[in-house]
């Protein structure tokens, strides 16, 4: 990753190092999204970073690496936007976070069209999807025993399930978003996420 622990202060060779990391880092992002990834070399990298291809290997394995940084950072920044959510109910908070998220995706789908056509074929980014994907299946169990606790949701509530159809609804909104455009993803998730509280959700 780009950012290290900020607890921990750094040496000069170690910001050198970082500086570096976060020069190729930003190159190969700048590079991928106004060429595309195939169209992108190594050589390209390394000269708009203005280092050498030695340099870029010993930061990252390969291309995809530098995705599966991007990546990280991205559901980083998601989950980071989620926690700022100030909302009493459950559910609001749910379709906040799903807002955001749809949102986050459409302000950068040029990279995420970038991503989409990578994900099946690079392993890098497999392990950074499945590492992803447990944290927010984590925020969303939190959240959803919090409202069952509370009696928003029900008690028979099957957890795994639901969770796995707001994932599910969230990755196939913006996927189709990214993909092909067409409608509001924020507005079209915002529908689907309720139509699936509906199931869960306590009526008075």
């Amino acid at each position: 990753m780009v950012n290290t622990d900020p607890g921990q202060p750094l040496g000069r060779q170690a910001r050198r190092l970082q500086a570096t990391r976060k020069q190729l880092y930003e190159a190969a992002l700048w590079l991928f999204e106004r060429q595309g990834f195939e169209a992108t070399t190594v050589q390209d990298i390394t000269e708009r970073a203005d280092t050498g291809k030695g340099t870029f290997f010993h930061h990252f394995p390969t291309k995809d690496h530098v995705l599966a940084d991007y990546f990280d950072a991205f559901n980083t920044r998601l989950l980071n936007s989620w926690d700022r959510i100030r909302k009493k109910e459950a559910s609001d908070r749910l379709l906040a976070a799903m807002v955001l998220g749809a949102k986050l995706a459409q302000k950068e789908s040029k990279l995420g069209r970038v991503l989409l056509g990578r994900f099946f074929v690079s392993p890098a980014l497999l392990a950074s999807d499945q590492r992803n994907e447990e944290r927010l299946v984590a925020w969303l169990t939190e959240l959803i025993q919090q409202g069952i606790v509370a009696g928003e949701f029900r008690k028979d509530t099957d957890l795994a399930n639901l969770i796995h159809l707001i994932v599910s609804n969230l990755s196939s909104t913006v996927r189709d978003y990214v993909l092909f455009g067409g409608s509001n993803p924020a507005s079209l998730i915002e529908q689907r996420t309720r139509l699936l509280l509906r199931a869960v959700q306590i009526t008075s």
